[in-house]
């Protein structure tokens, strides 16, 4: 009698491990597709113009977002740059734009400049795509920390 509870809790006993690891598995595979979800969400929230972040900036270096604006909504952009000890520039282009001073340093226009150790800057864009640049024109690194953040509002109501 003793022998057979014995057996039966023998039994009972690798049924529960075999559960387990089986549950051990499955909470490996969550644990896999959430670390893919976490990085696709994160990638489109910074597609739809949400970054922060910060570091060195080395000179003549520069930090870009891409934010796009999709058709039927207007994206008010909102940026804030802190850098210590030099001043960086920031612009807004478009993407034509972007490739100019990309390629050759000139431009024809921009959606916004400014220029400082402390910025806090607001411009509504119309759909497209625009290239958020955090530039260090300087001869020395200078660390940056920034905040850019997009609301999204139809002109329709």
């Amino acid at each position: 009698m003793a022998y057979t509870n014995y057996a039966n809790l023998e039994v009972e006993y690798a049924n529960l491990q075999n559960q387990y690891n089986a549950l051990q598995g499955q909470y490996q595979q969550l644990q896999t597709q959430f670390g893919r979800l976490n990085s696709t969400y994160w990638s489109l929230l910074e597609s739809l113009g949400y970054a922060s972040g910060g570091g060195a900036l080395l000179p003549g270096y520069y930090k870009s977002l891409v934010i796009f604006i999709p058709s039927g909504y207007v994206g008010s952009v909102h940026i804030t740059v802190s850098s210590t000890p030099s001043n960086v520039e920031v612009y807004v282009f478009d993407l034509h734009n972007y490739a100019m001073w990309y390629a050759s340093g000139s431009y024809y226009s921009y959606y916004l400049y400014d220029a400082g150790t402390y910025i806090n800057d607001q411009v509504s864009l119309n759909p497209g795509v625009y290239v958020v640049v955090i530039d260090n024109p300087n001869i020395t690194s200078t660390t940056i920390s920034f905040t850019i953040t997009t609301t999204y509002t139809s002109p329709n109501g």
